[in-house]
């Protein structure tokens, strides 16, 4: 959470935040390994997965595409998108750029949920992400649907 100096400025921000799904965030980035299912509402989408430290999402893309751009590339790019990752990384072992880090929503294994006039669809992409911003979040449930 920043560090607001005034109520004023704590007004201000969670005007434009949900400050309990704030807290989950923030709980969910200094843990390790930690995941609670969630169900959130952007505009009009309602997202459900597993919250999870944004560095897991990290972890995750930086491996795959190191990966794939080893498979494809020659030493030197491989070289500069690895450092390229390793400075990414060191973001988050950063105090001063917390509140950045908190800044963002992480869902590991996001369903889509579609609601049509005929009925629900639900689209889940294993093994994928979904990261937003924590101000575009207008609502949120602890927990799935069916």
């Amino acid at each position: 959470m920043p560090d607001l100096k005034n109520t004023e400025e704590i007004i201000s921000h969670y005007k434009k935040v949900i400050f309990p799904l704030e807290s989950l965030v923030k709980v969910a980035n200094a843990s390790t390994g930690s995941k609670m299912s969630i169900t959130i509402n952007v505009k009009g989408i309602t997202i459900s997965g597993y919250l999870v430290a944004l560095d897991e999402f990290h972890e995750y893309t930086s491996d795959t595409i190191l990966e794939n751009v080893r498979k494809v590339s020659d030493a030197e790019t491989f070289q500069n998108m690895q450092t390229i990752m390793n400075a990414m990384k060191d973001m988050y072992a950063k105090p001063e750029l917390r509140d950045l880090v908190n800044s963002y929503v992480c869902i590991k294994n996001p369903s889509y949920h579609i609601y049509a006039i005929d009925g629900k669809d639900k689209y889940t992409i294993e093994g994928s992400f979904w990261i937003g911003k924590i101000e575009s979040v207008d609502g949120f449930t602890i927990g799935m649907p069916d």
